[in-house]
């Protein structure tokens, strides 16, 4: 287990952190440090993991100070250090605000001191908690003034000195209002990710069930063919082997693009969703004052992780049918691979949707026709004088020639938190006869059921679809 003192040296100095301070990308280094390289680079470039942050108006001093860190690192600093009041004992605390070193006795003479009693003291023997930290809210500029404000033009907590010589002017609120807003904010932001990392795990798992599904089909028509083929196997090896070729070439062709496409871009999106997890971890250790500044930072990478769509599955389904071996033809002999073309993904939708209009997806290609996933929100007046609000989810041909396309049509309307064994799903089978026609349900459930809030249709304001189209 880490102890109390563990990463308390600056990464550039080496030395133990003076004036910590967190870079937007939640790394934290020397301030001292961080001005001799902006001197010598011109630019603002964390060592660690080489992002480019822009330099604040007025430099590195305004920064985001880790108080936390502070804190620790003072203590390490100060052990062993004598009382800088009585000369004599050695040190056992130390006042951040009166930066002096003091003995249990000088301790308890400046706890009685009315002008000290609000002062941020800790011990040098037990460990800084990010309690007492949080307990005491002093401005970086006018050490001896509480943080009572948060400015909302600049995004910075301020003391009153500061308010009227800073930000005069400027659109302010309570530092306690202000701090409700942004744990609320952040609760939302831990939920979303949660919620994508579970989505990404969803679809991992999905991903590697399709590759041992794709397998095992693959055995089990290869000992079709096997079996098929034994019964004529001296007048028709040839065939045997060009429909076993034709069967692997697709296991390979589908494998490839689940591991090589799929995977990667879902495990990657996954590892992304990791990294932004670590800087939720660094958080819980920041200043709660300093949290107000670190949740628009994080907000961004997680809206990025979140907004990230599913990458769409594609496969051809081969089914090998087989004939009687009395035909003379060689290909009825032994049967064909009938070719099925499949197509998974996932789709998500605002959920304020406009009465009346539709909302169309992204364009999902099988082959040569491209499909999309359209929902609208509409009224029904066949229930007068009480016209009832539907929703309706229909998919779309977007291309090809006059020639009828059939299509099996599987949609899922998700619950948040739940796979898709818990969806709602609506499946059929549908002749789509010219480009720009669509099927599919006008009332595929009520929109009072939508929005309740029991049945978990909609998650952070979007709700999310799984469509399968099978040619």
């Amino acid at each position: 287990m880490e102890s109390d003192d563990d990463h308390l040296e600056c990464a550039i100095c080496l030395e133990i952190f003076t004036k910590p301070k967190f870079l937007p990308c939640f790394h934290t280094f020397c301030l001292g440090c961080l001005d001799q390289m902006m001197e010598v680079t011109n630019r603002l470039t964390c060592p660690k993991c080489r992002k480019v942050h822009k330099i604040p108006l007025g430099g590195a001093s305004e920064l985001t100070t880790n108080f936390f860190v502070d804190a620790k690192s003072e203590r390490k600093r100060r052990q062993g250090s004598n009382c800088d009041s009585c000369k004599k004992k050695n040190a056992k605390w130390f006042c951040s605000n009166c930066d002096h070193n003091m003995c249990g006795s000088c301790k308890a003479t400046h706890d009685s001191l009315l002008v000290c009693k609000d002062h941020c003291v800790h011990s040098l023997s037990k460990k800084i908690s990010l309690k007492s930290v949080n307990k005491h809210r002093y401005c970086t500029k006018h050490s001896k003034d509480k943080v009572e404000f948060y400015c909302t033009d600049c995004s910075k907590p301020m003391c009153m000195k500061c308010k009227m010589l800073f930000h005069c002017g400027h659109t302010s609120e309570d530092i306690d209002d202000s701090l409700a807003k942004a744990k609320a904010v952040f609760e939302n932001l831990q939920d979303k990710l949660l919620s994508a990392q579970k989505n990404l795990e969803r679809e991992i798992a999905k991903c590697e069930e399709s590759k041992i599904e794709r397998k095992k089909r693959s055995k089990e028509q290869c000992q079709t063919i096997d079996q098929k083929a034994m019964e004529i196997m001296q007048t028709i090896q040839l065939m045997q082997c060009r429909l076993k070729a034709s069967v692997t070439d697709n296991l390979e062709t589908e494998l490839g693009h689940l591991t090589n496409v799929v995977m990667d871009m879902l495990q990657g999106s996954h590892k992304d969703a990791l990294v932004v997890a670590e800087k939720l971890e660094k958080i819980h250790k920041l200043h709660e004052v300093d949290m107000v500044e670190a949740v628009p930072l994080l907000a961004e990478d997680i809206n990025v992780i979140y907004n990230r769509r599913i990458p769409p599955r594609y496969h051809k389904n081969m089914d090998f049918n087989t004939s009687e071996a009395t035909p003379p033809a060689v290909d009825d002999l032994l049967g064909e691979l009938n070719l099925t073309q499949l197509a998974k993904f996932q789709e998500r939708f605002n959920a304020e949707l406009k009465p009346g209009k539709f909302n169309r997806s992204r364009v999902c290609k099988i082959g040569y026709h491209s499909f999309t996933l359209d929902v609208k929100r509409w009224k029904d007046y066949r229930t007068r004088p009480h016209p009832v609000e539907q929703f309706g989810v229909f998919c779309s041909i977007g291309d090809g020639d006059s020639t009828p396309v059939d299509a099996f049509i599987r949609v899922q309307l998700l619950r948040h938190g739940s796979g898709d064994d818990d969806a709602i799903t609506e499946e059929g089978k549908f002749t789509f006869k010219i480009p720009g026609s669509g099927h599919g349900w006008k009332r595929f459930m009520t929109w009072d059921q939508v929005n309740d809030p029991e049945e978990r249709f909609v998650s952070f304001g979007e709700m999310i679809f799984n469509m399968t189209i099978a040619l």
